[in-house]
């Protein structure tokens, strides 16, 4: 696989997955903004997938 330090490998993962984290975060607050701009329900289900 990869020839690199585990250390190295750890930090890449952690940001890769902070990355995802994030983006999914940033669409949840897109959902409930909408949600609220047209008075629907704004009790948002946490769907976080890592995979």
């Amino acid at each position: 696989l990869l020839n690199i330090p585990y250390e190295d490998a750890e930090k890449v993962l952690v940001r890769q997955i902070n990355a995802e984290l994030d983006r999914q975060n940033e669409s949840t607050q897109t959902r409930w903004q909408h949600a609220v701009n047209n008075g629907d329900n704004t009790v948002i289900h946490d769907e976080t997938i890592l995979d």
